[in-house]
């Protein structure tokens, strides 16, 4: 599942931080393996087709 967050203020990084917190249970509970491709906020975006690393964001 490719996700691309709209901002990155204190909702997008919460929600950021939960699905890497989260990451193994997607994958076993639903078969999801959730990767944010993309980052946009005022000051420009970051992307990656491959997913970003969150520590990096």
């Amino acid at each position: 599942m490719r996700i691309i967050l709209i901002g990155f203020g204190s909702v997008g990084n919460s929600f950021a931080k939960i699905l890497h917190q989260s990451d193994g249970e997607l994958l076993q509970r639903f078969g999801l393996r959730p990767r944010i491709v993309a980052v946009v906020d005022r000051g420009g975006a970051a992307v990656d087709p491959h997913g970003l690393y969150f520590e990096k964001v």
